[in-house]
């Protein structure tokens, strides 16, 4: 691989532009120090991602905001204010072990212009740059040394601080060839696991309404397929038809998530939707995506809010931080990462600002 020969040397380089890494640069920019986020996909906010449809758009990872903490409170308050959030109109149910639909408790929040704009507005007036993978690194007298693939080849930089606010086993993949340097580090991001997840993206001319009601979201714990399946369109005026996301269970994704016929995986999940809605309309979609997610849905975490080895000016943090136990997973998944990542961020940067930046 061919590198070029310039090199760029950055104060602060912060990886993955989801609710933590943006939180960090967000605060550390508000301080009065500089920073750039490096961001491998084409966007910003992580999980809270969305897909183009036909007419419009579906949000295919976070579903809806819910506080599940002192941070996801502050965020929804900040952005109702903007008016960035509104509540939702619809219900949310849950299947109990019985398979009999139970509403949920609690307000569901919604962004009229996708709830990524949430991470985009953290964004703003950050030195962000998309597309640009972290494929290697090296410590180096006073920082580190940075291999980044970018649509017009590789690139170096070098960063005198460096944080990683990317999934752990991403992050384990980059470390472990410093693993003797970085033992207690690399212990941490072992233990961290992930249920992987397939979903489905499917439109429709129209769709009759279910008992569940004409804006609808279905958490199923108990279903040995389905995790949860919702009424996308509903959320606001985005989408003048139909359109239905579901999210596999992660045993099911993990046994079937490197098979090549990914239509046939999201008609599959679409059939047990049809069965468990007594909806046979949804078997039948004018327009289906599938996509998948390595990291979907957190069943291990670390118990702090984030890792660091100072002596290597090197952080490490988000939703997979924080994991103490008793706070709810399986009932709200989303919501919890989202609170999780928020404190992450909020705990490097507190750490970072406690260093010289220099």
């Amino acid at each position: 691989m061919t590198v070029n020969a310039a090199t760029e040397v950055l104060p602060t380089v912060v990886v993955g532009a989801g609710l933590a890494g943006l939180t960090v640069a967000h605060r550390l920019q508000g301080a009065g120090q500089s920073v750039l986020v490096l961001e491998k996909s084409r966007g910003f906010g992580g999980r809270l991602s969305r897909r183009r449809v036909t007419d419009g758009f579906a949000e295919h990872g976070l579903p809806l905001l819910r506080a599940s903490g002192p941070l996801t409170r502050e965020l929804i308050s900040g952005a109702r204010r903007s008016g960035q959030l509104q509540l939702w109109s619809g219900r949310g149910w849950s299947l109990d072990a019985s398979g009999r639909a139970v509403r949920q408790e609690g307000e569901d929040w919604i962004a009229p212009a996708g709830i990524s704009s949430l991470a985009r507005s953290l964004g703003d007036g950050l030195e962000v740059r998309l597309q640009q993978r972290l494929v290697a690194l090296e410590p180096q007298p006073g920082g580190w040394r940075l291999t980044v693939e970018t649509p017009e080849g590789p690139r170096t930089l070098e960063a005198r601080r460096l944080v990683l606010a990317i999934p752990a086993p991403q992050a384990l993949e980059l470390l472990q060839p410093l693993a003797q340097r970085l033992p207690s580090l690399l212990t941490g991001l072992t233990s961290v696991r992930y249920d992987p997840a397939i979903t489905a993206i499917a439109s429709y001319p129209a769709l009759p309404i279910p008992d569940l009601g004409s804006h609808w979201r279905l958490d199923c714990p108990h279903h040995p397929q389905l995790r949860w399946l919702g009424l996308d369109s509903s959320k606001g005026d985005r989408n003048a038809t139909p359109v239905v996301v579901v999210h596999s269970q992660g045993d099911w994704a993990r046994a079937r998530f490197d098979a090549s016929d990914r239509e046939a995986l999201g008609k599959d999940l679409l059939r047990a939707g049809a069965e468990l809605l007594a909806l046979p309309e949804l078997r039948g979609p004018t327009q289906l995506q599938v996509h998948r997610w390595g990291y979907a849905l957190l069943r291990q975490g670390v118990i702090p809010d984030c890792l660091a080895e100072l002596d290597l000016q090197l952080w490490l943090g988000g939703d997979w931080c924080g994991d103490r136990g008793g706070d709810g997973i399986e009932a709200l998944p989303h919501s919890h990462l989202v609170e999780r990542a928020l404190a992450s961020g909020r705990a490097i940067a507190a750490d970072l600002l406690g260093q010289p930046d220099t």
